[in-house]
């Protein structure tokens, strides 16, 4: 689907879930950040992203 449609946000999300389900945290947060970049006022990628860095234990970046 990304290949089709990079800038697809549901995609972008679903393929970093599936990421962070399969233990691959960085991974997950590189193509969260990229949903944001292009819509930066979804909340559900916003509390994702503050999950991922909660579950890294960064709780400073978890607050920004």
């Amino acid at each position: 689907m990304l290949e089709l449609a990079p800038n697809d946000i549901l995609a972008l999300d679903n393929l970093a879930h599936a990421l962070k389900l399969d233990g691959q945290i960085d991974e997950s947060l590189k193509y969260f950040k990229k949903s944001l970049e292009i819509n930066p006022d979804n909340p559900d990628t916003l509390i994702a992203i503050t999950n991922v860095y909660s579950h890294r234990r960064e709780f400073e970046k978890a607050k920004e």
